[in-house]
């Protein structure tokens, strides 16, 4: 009889939420009801939701249900409970309120989180400044005029412009260790996010089409499962094909393409894979230090080449983070591998 009690109690502690939980729950409900936001034709579903007769009294009974439950460890209650079983007691009250109000917790708990998101995403659209026009298409696009990373600081924050001419749709991004293009590919990722939750971005404005958007910028192996990293990147590139063969338009961020396997075999692979991708309904950047790709754009209307560059000087590496047409003129890895101590070319330090 004990073991059937407590299980029945630690199903209903599974059901139920915490008890600051239920207070976020009750204060929303509160604040909706009393402010004007309720008239906003927006938040139609939520103000059916909240306005319905037994919601107060349902929000009452969970706060009700969740002290009692809580307080099941507390030395007063273990005494009553060992001498008039207020176990048994707990469970019948928890009974008649599922009863009543069970269907309608469901909608309440639903519509609570979802507002709570929603004022999340706001307060941070408003912190951060996002004020940023959008314009929708339908095709698989996505340009920004001041394009920004959201996470940086305004005033470290480099803005570029970013788009694709008529006709072109894989941009094959090179350029110069730590110049800058995992950042502007990262920086794109944010804000179509940013813009398919319903923020503003972080740029004057974007085109955002309809699309998915797919990234393979972070593979890494899995020993459990005797996965290398390349095998690790292949399988996510095999997603993005069948994707596309299935009809799906979709927006790809792929960085430092195929890099776990020798450069014949890199080059060559990614060569057919951009060819591939250019058959299918869709847009993105692909990353790569292996500047025979850009080669491509010759006889490929559909690839355009974009980079970052770098300054050598005699002691540094200087960058300025923006992003210039066509193929990076130079590169600083040997450069950066001196500064580091590697003596390049058998000399003595």
């Amino acid at each position: 009889m004990l073991a059937l009690v407590f299980k029945s109690l630690k199903a209903v502690a599974d059901a139920l939420p915490d008890s600051r939980q239920v207070r976020r729950m009750e204060q929303l409900f509160v604040r909706f009801r009393q402010s004007s936001l309720h008239q906003e034709p927006a938040l139609t579903p939520f103000v059916q939701v909240f306005q319905q007769h037994e919601t107060a009294e349902g929000i009452r009974g969970i706060s009700q249900q969740v002290f009692m439950l809580e307080s099941r460890f507390n030395l007063v209650y273990l005494i009553f409970n060992f001498i008039a079983w207020v176990d048994f007691y707990y469970l019948w009250r928890y009974t008649q309120w599922f009863k009543r109000h069970g269907k309608s917790y469901v909608a309440w708990r639903e519509a609570a989180l979802e507002l709570e998101v929603l004022a999340n995403l706001a307060l941070s659209s408003v912190a951060e400044g996002l004020e940023g026009s959008v314009e929708q298409t339908a095709d698989a696009r996505f340009t920004a005029e001041g394009l920004r990373h959201p996470l940086l600081p305004r005033e470290r924050a480099v803005a570029n412009d970013f788009s694709f001419g008529p006709g072109q749709k894989i941009m094959l991004l090179t350029g110069a260790n730590m110049s800058g293009k995992t950042t502007f590919m990262r920086t794109v990722g944010l804000s179509v996010l940013l813009v398919q939750v319903g923020l503003r971005p972080s740029a004057k404005g974007v085109t955002l089409g309809d699309f998915y958007l797919f990234t393979s910028m972070r593979n890494a192996d899995n020993l459990a499962e005797s996965v290398s990293s390349f095998y690790a990147e292949m399988a996510r590139i095999r997603t993005l094909i069948e994707r596309l063969a299935a009809g799906d338009r979709m927006f790809f961020l792929m960085d430092e393409i195929m890099k776990g396997t020798n450069t014949e075999d890199r080059i060559m692979g990614s060569t057919a894979l951009i060819e591939q991708l250019g058959e299918g309904h869709c847009q993105g950047i692909i990353s790569t230090h292996d500047i025979e790709l850009s080669g491509l754009a010759e006889r490929l209307s559909y690839v355009v080449n974009y980079s970052f560059h770098s300054e050598v000087r005699e002691r540094t590496i200087d960058f300025d983070y923006r992003l210039k047409p066509g193929p990076c003129p130079s590169f600083n890895a040997k450069k950066l591998m001196e500064l580091m101590g590697v003596r390049i070319g058998g000399g003595r330090a």
